[in-house]
């Protein structure tokens, strides 16, 4: 009995998912847009926002696609503050509670504090 030990591989037609069907392979773009998106980013956006009471939205800035914008009301709010991703955002947290948000722009995310003044502290990470 032989075995053969050397072997060359012509293209890659398909490999096989999770369900056993075939697909195409990835190609080097594919996986570097994921490595991209997956990987960690060289730097961070840290910032603070009060609301005048009316609603306002984050300050604008890009986030990379796939990072979170982490959104902390601060400890000191006399209120809760409601955040969203609409002009009447629902969900509502304390001082010292989070949410976090997948968007393009932090300008997607709203705030609106029962208190003028109160306001939210964000972080994301961005490309250096």
């Amino acid at each position: 009995m032989s075995l053969e030990t050397e072997t060359e591989v012509d293209d890659i037609e398909a490999v096989k998912d999770r369900e056993g069907d075939l697909r195409p392979p990835a190609n080097a773009d594919e996986q570097e847009r994921t490595n991209d998106r997956l990987g960690n980013f060289g730097d961070g956006a840290d910032g603070e926002h009060t609301d005048d009471g009316t609603g306002s939205t984050l300050p604008a800035g890009e986030v990379p696609e796939g990072v979170p914008v982490v959104v902390q009301a601060l400890h000191d709010n006399d209120s809760r503050i409601k955040l969203g991703l609409t002009d009447s955002p629902t969900v509502e947290i304390k001082g010292g509670q989070t949410a976090s948000f997948r968007v393009k722009n932090r300008d997607q995310v709203h705030i609106v504090a029962k208190t003028a003044g109160d306001g939210v502290a964000f972080s994301h990470e961005v490309s250096a």
